[in-house]
């Protein structure tokens, strides 16, 4: 009997020094994966690595200053830095580069106007990190030319007006190599004594002629070497004379004729264009109109679309 019972309590006692043996390997198991994910956590943290460029994209032969930004980066700390783009085999250097704080830096790239086009890797050393890099982060676009402004932008018929033609990515020659053109369907009016003042800005004497289409025409430029050829839609208007309805550049008793020949008799000419007789601007052709003219011509009243006195016309 006293034999079982030792034989039970040692059984027992080894049950419970296997259990204390399990616990124990869990805690240290446990204790070891807790250093593990504090390890990679504290290393995730404090890495290093570069977020973003500002602008990000640019033109074959531009000339700009790009901003970099990063996390647990260290650029203030670091003597110099040396940025570049990648392609390739294709690389771009900054020309200069400094930190703004330690997680920002500037760089001022030149685009040479032959580089690829396309998505480039950003690399960053700055002898304190590791060399960092962001790829497909900066684009390179080919350049494409246009016309961005036309000034002035209007004129009357038989005006005589200098224009000046503002491109981007142009190529505006030698003066005598360049044709200045504004077209209208199958009408054109020619520009003469162009002066080209660099390869993106040119200006152009234009006559309106007296019996050219109202409304808006296209601006075009070509060099006349190359061929190259560009335009802008619906970029210069030649406008009506609001109370000129005969369009013979006048405002006299003629265009009262035509307004009341307009309203009374049947198939008579129509004004031309019709709002140049909606001279009171109440939205209508109508006899008040023709009394309007009628004052003005005669009696020094206010000018056709002008109902105040401000000197802008109201329609």
């Amino acid at each position: 009997m006293i034999n079982l019972l030792n034989l039970l309590l040692e059984e027992t006692a080894t049950q419970v020094v296997k259990s204390m043996v399990k616990q124990n390997n869990r805690i240290i198991v446990s204790g070891l994966i807790l250093t593990i994910c504090l390890f990679f956590a504290s290393n995730t943290a404090f890495a290093q690595s570069l977020n973003s460029i500002e602008p990000d994209s640019a033109y074959q032969g531009d000339d700009l200053w790009v901003t970099i930004t990063g996390s647990g980066t260290h650029f203030s700390q670091s003597s110099s830095s040396i940025v570049w783009f990648v392609q390739g085999s294709s690389t771009i250097y900054a020309g200069s580069a400094y930190p703004t704080s330690a997680t920002s830096l500037n760089a001022q790239f030149i685009i040479p106007g032959d580089a690829p086009s396309g998505y480039w890797d950003l690399y960053v050393d700055d002898d304190y990190d590791p060399v960092l890099s962001l790829p497909e982060a900066f684009r390179i676009l080919i350049p494409y030319p246009m016309i961005i402004s036309v000034d002035p932008d209007s004129a009357y018929r038989n005006e005589s007006l200098m224009v000046t033609i503002t491109g981007q990515h142009t190529w505006f020659g030698q003066a005598s190599t360049t044709a200045v053109w504004f077209s209208q369907g199958s009408s054109t009016i020619s520009g003469y004594g162009i002066n080209v003042y660099s390869s993106e800005q040119l200006s152009a004497w234009f006559s309106i002629p007296p019996d050219v289409p109202f409304g808006f025409w296209d601006v075009w430029v070509r060099d006349l070497v190359s061929q190259n050829t560009i335009s802008v839609q619906d970029s210069f208007e030649v406008m009506y004379r609001c109370g000129d309805t005969n369009a013979d550049n006048e405002i006299n008793v003629t265009d009262i004729v035509w307004i009341v020949n307009y309203i009374f008799i049947a198939n008579a000419p129509t004004p031309y264009p019709l709002n140049s007789a909606e001279v009171n601007c109440d939205g209508l052709v109508n006899i008040t109109d023709a009394v309007w003219l009628i004052l003005y011509v005669f009696q020094d009243g206010y000018a056709p679309c002008h109902i105040d006195v401000d000197g802008i016309p109201d329609c």
